[in-house]
């Protein structure tokens, strides 16, 4: 009793929260109905700020085992070269040991790093472990960025031969021959770059708990799906953050440690993000326009009245993900 003789009240206790239900999708920090260039940036910017600790420990890790491994195949790739060089009287600057690194081990390797981008885009609770989450589910990942790479290896071979031909002994280069393998090398550079910004997603759609259940071939289809209508953005993405790399590493590759490499995986990451959510591939949060058909959502609730597409279905049914225009 309160002294001037009233009785005190109890303020109402909160409702008790009830854990989200199975399936259920919830919302997290980062929620864009649809990917832009400039949204990218920002959403990896504070993914960036966030969680830097996180990206600076696993770029450091992932750059270590780079060049341990690196200066391995790197010795083996001389003495291939020293045999070529030997038999042929030229040097075709082939490197098959690190062809087979790139896509057994620092494919799958490239995939837990951008994974790990992910959670720290989503702000989801990630263990740093995950840096290597593309060796626990190994064969899928591995089809699903090794394709990709043996796509760049075959567009790139005949040029690189062609312009290691064209290379005297003495290393000077052969007129015509020179400048015919030097266009062949950058209309495959070009080619290459199409196909990493169509496929790039692949390896991490299979990873995604949020997405279905990909195989490695069906990651790749709908990589190629989730990047239709977004190419030139996606590779102005491409083109700005390899600009920022080669300018963070020109200043005694300190900057790329700390700054250039951190803030890149993040960038990619958000970028997936968004366009997993936008296609209906792997909500982030509710939709306010429909992933398949754009219908503005805010009155509706369930399925799409125009086209009957359930915006945020369950994410562990890969069967309502495979019908026509998406897988």
């Amino acid at each position: 009793m309160e002294p001037d003789g009233t009785i005190p009240i109890d303020p109402p206790a909160p409702p008790p929260t009830e854990p989200p239900r199975a399936g259920v999708i919830e919302p997290t920090p980062l929620h864009h109905d649809h990917y832009t260039y400039s949204g990218a940036f920002s959403a990896g910017w504070a993914a960036f700020k966030r969680r830097y600790g996180l990206m600076l420990g696993a770029i450091c890790t992932y750059a270590a085992i780079l060049f341990a491994i690196g200066f391995v195949v790197g010795f083996v790739d001389m003495f291939i070269q020293w045999g070529i060089v030997s038999a042929l009287g030229v040097g075709l600057q082939l490197s098959p040991a690190q062809w087979v690194a790139n896509v057994f081990i620092f494919g799958p390797l490239a995939a837990g790093l951008l994974w790990l981008g992910v959670h720290a885009v989503r702000d989801e609770a990630a263990s740093f472990d995950e840096l290597f989450g593309g060796f626990r589910n190994y064969k899928p990942v591995l089809i699903a960025s090794g394709i990709p790479m043996v796509i760049n290896i075959a567009v790139m071979l005949p040029a690189t031969i062609a312009f290691g031909l064209s290379v005297g002994p003495t290393g000077a280069f052969n007129g015509p021959t020179a400048i015919a393998a030097s266009i062949a090398l950058i209309v495959g550079m070009i080619v290459s770059v199409y196909f990493n910004v169509r496929l790039l997603a692949a390896p991490v759609l299979v990873l995604d708990d949020r997405a279905p259940e990909f195989t490695g071939t069906d990651a790749l289809r709908a990589s190629w799906r989730l990047t239709e209508g977004r190419v030139l953005s996606l590779i102005g993405l491409a083109v700005t953050l390899y600009l920022l790399i080669a300018i963070t590493m020109m200043l005694f590759c300190l900057p790329m440690f700390f700054l250039g490499a951190p803030l890149t995986v993040p960038v990619i990451a958000a970028a997936y993000s968004m366009l997993a959510h936008e296609r209906g591939i792997a909500p982030v949060g509710e939709y306010t326009l429909c992933p398949m058909c754009g219908y503005d959502l805010s009155a509706s609730t369930g399925a799409c009245p125009e086209c009957g597409n359930v915006p945020a279905p369950r994410s562990d049914h890969r069967e309502a993900y495979a019908r026509p225009g998406l897988m």
